[in-house]
């Protein structure tokens, strides 16, 4: 005998599916979390529903609203990673200050407690760079030579270069001499 599974269709007011995917992207793309926190303001959504919205029947909803809550998660992200990071350095300052009192009583091996300062220091580190990537910080520097610039600039067909000077400040007397690349069919002014 062939059991039959009858699915119970219910439909959803737009708003139901907006406030879904919302939660669903704050909840970064946890649907059981973002089922739950509807439910605590009364809008019954099955995790099942919200996972098959976000990821085949209103995909075009949920991009929508990612552009538009995105930068409100990425603050809200930095922020938490901000505290996650003070919290972290905070421990870490606690265990050296602990380690120096144990060390020098003799009455802990250091590796017990450097442990403690080792995983403070990766927790410190990682949300650091998290917080600095969800504000829009530059999490990593590059450095280049300029005559490698030039270089590959020259490769590229520019030929013209042209002094110029960049002042960063009125008080500030000092100034910086760079290379303005101009391709070789335009014409440059020395103005």
């Amino acid at each position: 005998m062939t059991k039959t599974i009858q699915r119970r269709e219910r439909s959803y007011t737009e708003q139901d599916v907006d406030a879904a995917l919302r939660a669903y992207l704050f909840a970064s793309g946890n649907r059981h979390k973002a089922a739950a926190v509807l439910a605590e303001q009364g809008i019954e959504v099955p995790a099942p529903t919200i996972y098959h919205w976000a990821t085949r029947t209103k995909v075009d909803i949920l991009e929508r609203l990612r552009r538009e809550v995105g930068p409100q998660i990425k603050a809200q992200m930095a922020e938490v990673h901000q505290g996650l990071a003070s919290a972290a350095a905070e421990i870490e300052a606690k265990s050296i200050i602990k380690l120096n009192e144990k060390l020098d009583a003799d009455e802990i091996e250091p590796k017990d407690l450097s442990a403690v300062m080792q995983r403070s220091a990766i927790a410190t580190g990682i949300h650091s760079e998290k917080h600095l990537l969800y504000s829009g910080q530059p999490t990593h520097i590059v450095a280049r030579d300029s005559t490698e610039i030039l270089r590959e600039l020259k490769a590229m067909g520019v030929e013209n270069v042209v002094d110029a000077v960049v002042v960063t400040d009125e008080d500030d007397q000092q100034s910086v001499s760079s290379g303005l690349a101009v391709p070789a069919d335009q014409p440059h002014s020395s103005t």
